[in-house]
């Protein structure tokens, strides 16, 4: 009499790691694509969130309260004009692979919390990623108006720049 064996076979096995394999060379490079994409727009909605709050803190305090990028790009700070020196209200230090633009200086007025004129009306950091090919840009025109856009337009729901 043959008993029918219940499981399945090596072929069956292998077959099955082979696809699995397959499926994930495609599918890991377009996740860690989309993981540092959503980093870089994490990091550009928070420095968008603190210009907002360094303009606050700006008519709060009835000072000039700047937004200041780091020279290296590894950062940014928000300082109050205060005598004898610049009192820190926030330092952000980004993950390695994120850079923004750097020496950029975003001041906002302590009487009105507009932005300080500068040369060219508009002011835009962009923040970067070493892991992706997407930039976005955070731009402040001369009313104190926040918006995030892409540079390149290539990142999918913001506006081109």
């Amino acid at each position: 009499m043959n008993r029918v064996a219940d499981g399945f076979t090596v072929i069956e096995l292998m077959a099955v790691v082979l696809i699995t394999a397959v499926l994930l060379t495609l599918a890991v490079p377009a996740f860690l694509d989309l993981l540092a994409r959503r980093r870089l727009e994490g990091a550009a909605n928070e420095l968008s969130t603190d210009l907002h709050y360094a303009r606050s803190e700006a008519v709060s305090r009835q000072l000039d309260v700047a937004l200041t990028t780091l020279a290296n790009g590894t950062g940014y700070e928000i300082a109050a004009a205060s005598t004898p020196a610049p009192t820190e209200i926030k330092r952000v230090a980004l993950p390695a692979e994120l850079t923004v633009t750097g020496g950029v200086s975003l001041t906002y007025t302590g009487l009105r919390g507009i932005p300080l004129e500068t040369s060219g009306g508009d002011e835009s950091i962009t923040v970067s990623s070493s892991r992706t090919a997407a930039q976005l840009q955070v731009d402040n025109n001369f009313m104190g108006r926040v918006r995030l856009c892409s540079p390149d337009g290539s990142f999918k729901g913001y506006a081109p720049c």
